[in-house]
């Protein structure tokens, strides 16, 4: 289930069920309903007033791990299925879907330029045309899972894998630029700071901040 809460006095002020198993991501649509991501293999739009389910989006065959709003207001999907999907919000058809990668996708992000990337247990990140569907690049150098991006004001693309690594990639070339170490396990997410620093979460239980 989703719960809303009020964080100043901690009480619990709504309650979303309707999934039938985990839930892995949440992202709020323009118009301030509420899209969740389940390993039930489907996307759920919430009413927040109303505390409702106005829809149900299938189409994924494996879990739903991450989702995003894309610029448009279509919602872009990665799943455990090996693909990425992009759906109508309103209709919850499927606008395009998006294959290559050999095992599960676990993150998504769209770049500055409205591509797409994303992270997988195949180790490759992907950039992908929303409008073609076609892999324009493969960024490889990453030993194990791929696990999340962040893209610098400068263009490049921030990336952590589970080889205890932070990389830094040039997309022009699709090569690494600089490799960051200092984590002693998995890298599991990544965050920009509005100064331009990069904060790393890891599952050696430490965060770190990178200049």
């Amino acid at each position: 289930m989703v719960r809303i809460w009020n964080v100043q006095s901690g009480a619990n002020v709504k309650t979303l069920e309707g999934h039938t198993d985990s839930i892995f991501t949440m992202c709020p649509l323009p118009d301030g309903r509420l899209v969740s991501g389940s390993a039930d293999k489907t996307l759920r739009v919430w009413n927040l007033s109303t505390s409702q389910c106005d829809k149900v989006i299938s189409g994924h065959t494996e879990s739903v791990q991450y989702a995003i709003i894309l610029r448009d207001g279509t919602i872009c999907t990665a799943s455990w299925d090996k693909t990425l999907r992009i759906f109508n919000a309103s209709t919850g058809t499927t606008i395009r879907q998006f294959t290559g990668h050999t095992d599960k996708v676990l993150h998504v992000t769209q770049l500055s330029d409205g591509r797409i990337c994303s992270c997988a247990m195949d180790a490759a990140i992907r950039i992908w045309n929303t409008g073609s569907g076609a892999c324009e690049k493969e960024l490889l150098g990453h030993t194990m899972n791929s696990r999340w991006t962040v893209q610098l004001s400068s263009g490049q693309l921030v990336s952590c894998s589970k080889d205890k690594t932070i990389r830094l990639w040039d997309l022009s070339s699709g090569r690494t630029v600089k490799t960051l170490t200092g984590h002693s396990d998995y890298v599991r997410c990544l965050l920009l700071l509005s100064d331009g620093r990069i904060v790393s979460g890891s599952d050696d239980s430490t965060m770190r901040v990178w200049g």
